[in-house]
This record gives C-alpha cells, sequence and structure tokens, in this order.
C-alpha cells in the first residue's frame, strides 16, 4: 500500500466518522407576495462540512457540532495532503511516460526517419511533437504539465535524443565504411582470382 493509498484510506474511514455524527440543515422558500424568496438556516453554532445543491436557489448543508472541529480539520489537512501527493504522483506518471516515450523511439529507430519528435513547450503543457512542425502537429502528444521541473525534465530528453541520433548517425557511417570496405576487397579480390 503506497503512501497515497493510506493517505485515502483514512481520509475515507475520517469521512465515514464525521458523516455519521452530521446533520442537515436546509435552506427554506418563503412566498411573500408574487415572489419566492430564500431563507438561510441558522449556521452560526455548526461547522458545514458539505454543501449540497438540492436546486438553483436552495442548498442543504451537511454539518456537525463545534465539539468536532478537531475532527474536521484532520480531515481538511488529510484532504489537502491527498490532493498534493495525487499530484506528485500524477507528475511522475507523465514523465515516466515521457522516459518510455523516448525510449521508444529510440529503440525502434524512428528518431532518424521523418517521424522524429522532440519536446516542444505549449502554454499549459509540454508536446512530443515534430520540431519543424511544432504545435501543428497532428501526431503530437501531451506528454506533461508545463512547470519548471517538467521543462528541465523534457530538456534533458531531448538532450539524450539529440545525442542518440548523433550515436546513431555515426555507427551507420561506420557500418557503410564497414560495407564499401567490403565491397572494394570483394573486387579486388574477385580481380586477383580471375588472374
Amino acid at each position: 500500500m503506497n503512501k497515497l493509498e493510506k493517505l485515502n484510506r483514512k481520509r475515507e474511514l475520517l469521512n465515514e466518522e464525521l458523516f455519521a455524527l452530521s446533520f442537515e440543515r436546509k435552506d427554506i422558500s418563503q412566498r411573500s407576495g408574487k415572489w419566492y424568496s430564500t431563507k438561510k438556516p441558522y449556521l452560526k453554532d455548526v461547522i458545514v462540512i458539505k454543501t449540497i445543491s438540492r436546486t438553483k436557489y436552495l442548498c442543504t448543508y451537511v454539518c456537525v457540532s463545534l465539539e468536532h472541529q478537531f475532527k474536521v480539520t484532520l480531515l481538511r489537512t488529510l484532504e489537502l495532503e491527498f490532493d498534493i501527493e495525487y499530484t506528485k504522483n500524477f507528475q511522475k506518471e507523465h514523465l515516466k511516460n515521457a522516459k518510455a516515450m523516448v525510449q521508444r523511439d529510440i529503440e525502434n529507430g524512428t528518431i532518424l526517419t521523418n517521424y522524429a519528435k522532440r519536446f516542444i513547450q505549449g502554454h499549459k503543457n509540454i508536446y512530443y511533437a515534430h520540431p519543424e512542425y511544432m504545435h501543428w502537429d497532428y501526431n503530437k502528444v501531451s506528454s506533461m504539465v508545463n512547470t519548471a521541473k517538467n521543462w528541465k525534465a523534457a530538456l534533458k530528453l531531448n538532450r539524450l535524443l539529440d545525442g542518440a541520433v548523433e550515436k546513431v548517425s555515426e555507427m551507420k557511417k561506420e557500418q557503410e565504411i564497414k560495407s564499401e570496405i567490403d565491397s572494394l576487397l570483394n573486387d579486388i579480390l574477385g580481380g586477383i582470382k580471375s588472374l
């Protein structure tokens, strides 16, 4: 069980405990002549946990008494911790997917084709797109949220892609040179055998 699951479990248990102690107070619709008005309930002696909208103008308030203020505060801090941890996991997952995309492209050899992609920066997201078409690339992938930390990671991945392109192109050149040398040797050996 990871930290996110533990926080979620604690939050659910505390939520169930508070809802067992809770009660409702509702808005009242009053007619005065031709018009209706909304009368709010007295909420100064309670803590409102949740507001549920019944209609456009009428709400139900899920409340607990003031003596349970510590539990409500604990619930709100657990929800805040949960949101922070969820965001961290979400960003880690996106970074992991971006690394997987780069690794896949290096292994498949698409970095040397016309379909090679790089990370580019948008307003809200960082995209994995063709470097020439950029945002007009119809195959671009939204890889992660645009933050300073994620942009640094994207730049590192771009450098990794550039390094891989250089290595693969050097290897191809070496292979071409070896194949030319082999063909020259075969021609020479074929000429010698014919003598």
